[in-house]
């Protein structure tokens, strides 16, 4: 596993890339401290598109970190921080990028602990992904003023499209804001 030790090697490496575009550092123990050295290679990283972050024991520091590193990263498209429930209250730290970077187009946060509110103002953003591709697909629609879109199956009858409180309450958003 690649801990903070390690992270920081890449991270400085990272400062200086000018071709890797994606990387993976899902499951391992990178913590609050490989967060804040990845992000501050993200502060200077105009190369990378996407970082998956998903299980590597973020909390709220690394999340802040990274959120602040997000808004003044001018290529990052995709951030990948799911599965880490440290990351609660740094949730709000995200909304703040997004209104204010328009590249972060998809930020996943399925099976962390930010809340409901903050999760409904990311989906207000149009950048949320935390929920099943079934709701992104649906939220996309009424985005995009699909006047097809006049029934929803919210039936729960396969796993991979369940639907949770929280997808309810996003949905329930966007639905009174398009229609």
């Amino acid at each position: 596993h690649i801990t903070q030790v390690g992270v920081k090697f890449l991270s400085d490496a990272l400062k200086e890339n000018k071709g890797l575009c994606t990387i993976n550092l899902s499951n391992n123990k990178l913590g609050r401290k490989g967060a804040t050295y990845l992000a501050e290679a993200l502060t200077c990283n105009d190369v990378l598109k996407a970082v998956n972050l998903s299980n590597t024991s973020l909390d709220d520091h690394g999340g802040e970190a990274l959120a602040n590193a997000a808004s003044e990263n001018s290529s990052l498209t995709q951030l990948d921080l799911s599965c880490n429930p440290g990351i609660r209250e740094s949730g709000a730290h995200f909304v703040k990028t997004i209104r204010k970077t328009k590249q972060l187009k998809d930020l996943i946060l399925k099976d962390t602990n930010v809340s409901s509110l903050t999760l409904r103002a990311l989906a207000d953003c149009r950048a949320v992904s935390s929920e099943p591709p079934i709701l992104r697909s649906i939220v996309a629609r009424l985005h995009r003023g699909d006047e097809a879109l006049a029934a929803v199956d919210l039936s729960g009858k396969r796993d991979e499209f369940a639907l949770t409180d929280s997808s309810a309450a996003v949905l329930s958003t966007i639905l009174v804001e398009s229609y």
